[in-house]
């Protein structure tokens, strides 16, 4: 049975994807002839009995079914308060009041929650990697 995800599970889990692609390899790197494998892991990767789901599933979510429903501002609001970035410095950024920010986000991260509940297929498979 599908259950619902809050809206502290949505935040969690775009900063789970900052996180994982923080340390996924770069796409492009300056003289690399061939594309290395070079993925950072925690040390609690290493030698744990219970490994988690891997994050990249959490992570393609986020990138692949969630983002393509937002807009471009909505995207910009989530990716970059993932990445903890204050909101006066987004609110310089989008020329808007800091509170406008705010509550704009909180509005997004509500539509994202209703998305997710109106989605069976998506709601699915956030159950699944949760």
């Amino acid at each position: 049975m599908a259950k619902t995800i809050s809206a502290a599970g949505i935040v969690d889990l775009f900063a789970e994807a900052i996180e994982t692609d923080k340390k996924l390899p770069s796409a492009y790197r300056k003289g690399a002839s061939a594309m290395q494998f070079d993925i950072v892991h925690d040390a609690s990767d290493h030698a744990a009995w219970k490994k988690r789901e891997p994050k990249i599933a959490r992570y393609e979510v986020v990138l692949f079914n969630i983002n393509p429903l937002l807009t471009p501002l909505d995207r910009k609001l989530m990716w970059s308060r993932a990445m903890k970035v204050p909101y006066t410095h987004l609110a310089k950024k989008l020329k808007m009041h800091r509170h406008t920010v705010k509550e704009k986000y909180l509005e997004t991260v509500i539509f994202i929650k209703y998305l997710i509940a109106y989605d069976k297929k998506l709601l699915d498979m956030i159950d699944k990697i949760t």
